[in-house]
This record gives structure tokens, sequence and C-alpha cells, in this order.
């Protein structure tokens, strides 16, 4: 092997852990976009509305689905559920067993 691969290999600044966490973070990600698009348009879509940036108010989520307020919580906990349970976040929380998914990650 080239020295020069090695000497970057060995080298002591390597924040593995950090690396660790840009991996996994990216991993999650790609389940989440994959995830997203085995969901229905109606859910995928109030999913997306929840937590794009900035934060849209339940009022105007209301507004842009055409759906009572009141209904938007409900159905977010039910678009979660399906979400974990699409082929994509299934596959990526069970290709390592000490993962958990979080609603935060």
């Amino acid at each position: 092997m080239d020295p020069a691969v090695l000497a970057r290999l060995d080298a002591p600044d390597v924040d593995e852990t950090g690396l660790d966490r840009d991996l996994l973070r990216l991993e999650r990600e790609r389940a989440v976009v994959a995830g997203l698009a085995e969901l229905t348009a109606a859910h995928r879509q109030l999913l997306i509305l929840l937590h794009a940036e900035p934060k849209a108010s339940y009022q105007d989520i209301s507004r842009a689905l055409g759906m009572p307020p009141g209904s938007i919580g409900p159905m977010r906990a039910r678009c979660l559920k399906k979400l974990r349970s699409t082929n994509a976040v299934r596959t990526f929380l069970r290709s390592d067993g000490d993962r958990e998914w979080s609603a935060a990650a």
C-alpha cells in the first residue's frame, strides 16, 4: 500500500466518533427519504410540512392540506407509525441491533 495512504489512515487527528456519527446520520436520512417515498402522497406531504423549516403552524398546515387542526396530531402519529414500518426504515433499524428510532433523530 502507498505510504501516503497509510499515513492518512494512521493519522491521530482523525475523529472516528464524528465520522461514525456523520455516516449514521447520512444512513438515517437516506432511510427516511426512501421511507417517505413508500408512503401515500397525503402522509408524505403532512410529514414534510410538519418538519419543514421554518416551522409551519398547525393552522397553516390545516389550510394547506384542508384538514382540521385537531386532526393533525393524531394523523402525525399514524404517519410516523407507517414510516417506521416501511421497508427502508425497518432495514435501517435492523442493520444495527443497538439502533433505536428517535423522533429527534
